[in-house]
């Protein structure tokens, strides 16, 4: 019971991990993007 509920555990944190990694991707792909929008329009 107590290694089921560690693997549940670690199955969250691992999914919560990659949503976090996902987000900051995106976030820094948005920054770069703008970072270039205004580095051509300058």
């Amino acid at each position: 019971m107590a290694l089921f509920y560690f693997s549940r555990v670690f199955y969250l944190a691992v999914t919560i991990a990659i949503a976090i990694a996902i987000a900051i991707a995106i976030a820094i792909t948005i920054v770069m993007l703008n970072f270039n929008e205004v580095g051509n329009s300058h």
